[in-house]
């Protein structure tokens, strides 16, 4: 009993972690420079950036049909996911004073940004958990398939990137497609145990 009790706090902080390192990235380096990243994220920031409607709102929205198809196929996914969505966003919202705070030239944001994206996706989903709903799809996809989930989301988030092009200009892409590719790398690294 004593150990599941320590397992679960080591997942849940591992899941806070996380939460807390893609919330610095998105909101100290991608947003300053209004960058996206790839996935749900990208397209929460997009709506941020052209409604100002909060990206946890957004990314929320965006994860209901993907949760509502986890939940009728894939409950333990469901179950073990929403907290991933949960506290994402709740840091998403805390973390949002950044945007004004650290003041790197675009490059590095987009280096840095990824970095930190990527370290937190990625210990998110070491724990069985996602912090949004194409991480989800990616975990239903990577558990099915044997391919990593890193790059499944590498993947998913370039389309998206390549989709959302033209509202954000070739300059303000090919930045995002940086950070997006630093993202695809920290997290596959973290996820390479789901190609066992």
């Amino acid at each position: 009993m004593k150990m599941v009790e320590e397992r679960t706090i080591q997942k849940v902080g591992q899941i806070i972690l996380g939460s807390i390192l893609l919330s610095i990235g998105v909101n100290g380096f991608l947003i300053p420079h209004q960058l996206i990243d790839g996935g749900l994220m990208g397209i929460a920031l997009i709506i941020y950036y052209f409604f100002e409607i909060p990206t946890s709102v957004s990314m929320i929205c965006l994860s209901i049909p993907l949760y509502i198809f986890a939940f009728i196929y894939y409950r333990r996914y469901f179950y073990n996911s929403l907290i991933g969505l949960i506290f994402c966003s709740f840091f998403l919202d805390l973390f949002a004073f950044l945007s004004d705070r650290i003041n790197l030239p675009i490059f590095p944001s987009a280096i840095v940004g990824g970095i930190f994206i990527g370290l937190g996706a990625g210990f998110i989903l070491q724990t069985g958990v996602a912090g949004d709903g194409l991480d989800l799809f990616a975990q239903m996809v990577g558990g099915f398939s044997n391919i990593n989930v890193g790059i499944i989301i590498f993947v998913l988030d370039t389309i998206v990137l390549l989709l959302g092009m033209k509202f954000l200009g070739l300059h303000i892409f090919l930045f995002s497609l940086l950070a997006t590719i630093a993202v695809g790398i920290f997290t596959s690294i973290l996820t390479i145990r789901y190609i066992e």
